[in-house]
């Protein structure tokens, strides 16, 4: 039997919860190539249609701002900018955009959206051209940590030929910015989910969290089951068993390492990040995964990242608490 570890942090005390005859409301939908699922207690004077269209409303201009898919977003457009160019975007892009020249900074280059043309050279980019055998490693030509930042006018500096995919974390934005936008609307309890990245608040009507249970991969056998507690908190999962293609009869994650321009290839089947923003947990999942086991350790450890890192052994799972998520275990 496995051993069963609650994460539950509460620095400012329990969170208020709703009345205890609260109505459970429940809306989803897709966005940015996924699922997503809002689970939310209160907001009595909204119908749910126009809740569920409001949150489409926010997720559509999400995807018009992050795809690398779409030809006309934001970021499509920054990828086709000149050198040098100066190109004017949201405030939202640019709050991914300096969060995530922040984590490559901090990460070494583990952790860099500059990978979409070697995501596309892999197949697993907008091309959807999946290569007959495996494309020849090659590091990336281009960095995020390059870019220049404008706060103030609102621009940032394509240094020539980046071209970002910012999948690694604009799926935890789009849970935050859910976040705010329901809080916004007066909802004190909630549950987000996009892809499997999770950003809770509040209690439930019962006092109860919202409670995540730590994923195990298929045919894994856990050495503990750890159940997490979101309260002002988000998660973050980056994996080898959700993503992945089929190539020369090998398995190969779709998470590129920008240092070797090839799929990460190790032990670890996941990495999951406790953060109070989910676009950071997204982020962090990322780069201890493509640092691997030991490296990945000392990074979270480092720099005070709640990571749980589990290695595959066999058939049995085994995970790896860094400090920080150790100090969240419930005694």
């Amino acid at each position: 039997m496995t051993e069963i570890a609650f994460a539950i942090h509460w620095p400012a005390g329990p969170p208020p919860r709703p009345a205890p005859d609260a109505a459970r409301r429940r809306f989803h939908g897709q966005t940015m190539g996924t699922t997503w699922q809002v689970d939310l207690f209160g907001l009595e004077g909204r119908s749910d249609p126009s809740i569920q269209a409001g949150i489409e409303g926010e997720l559509e201009r999400l995807v018009l701002q992050m795809s690398h898919w779409r030809g006309d977003s934001e970021l499509s457009r920054f990828s086709r900018a000149a050198a040098g160019e100066w190109v004017c975007l949201s405030r939202e892009f640019l709050d991914v955009l300096e969060a995530a020249v922040e984590v490559c900074r901090l990460s070494g280059g583990a952790f860099d959206p500059a990978v979409a043309p070697v995501v596309d050279a892999w197949g697993f980019g907008p091309s959807q051209a999946t290569p007959r055998t495996a494309p020849p490693h090659a590091p990336l030509a281009g960095s995020v940590g390059q870019i220049e930042i404008d706060r103030e006018r609102g621009c940032a500096r394509q240094p020539g030929g980046v071209h970002l995919d910012l999948s690694a974390i604009a799926k935890g934005y789009g849970a935050d910015h859910l976040a705010r936008f329901l809080s916004e609307l007066g909802a004190a309890s909630f549950l987000v989910e996009i892809g499997g990245e999770f950003r809770g608040e509040g209690l439930k009507p019962d006092a109860q969290p919202w409670w995540i249970d730590l994923e195990t991969p298929p045919g894994q056998t856990p050495q503990r089951q750890i159940r997490m507690a979101l309260s002002g908190l988000a998660v973050a999962t980056s994996g080898d068993y959700r993503h992945f293609s089929m190539l020369d009869g090998q398995r190969f994650s779709h998470t590129i390492d920008p240092a070797t321009g090839a799929p990460v290839r190790h032990a670890i089947a996941s990495v999951t990040v406790i953060h109070q923003h989910c676009h950071l947990a997204d982020a962090f999942s990322t780069a201890i995964f493509v640092l691997g086991p030991r490296a990945g350790l000392e990074f979270a450890t480092r720099h005070s990242v709640a990571a749980a890192i589990s290695e595959r052994s066999g058939e049995e799972l085994k995970t790896t608490l860094s400090p920080a998520f150790e100090s969240l275990l419930a005694p």
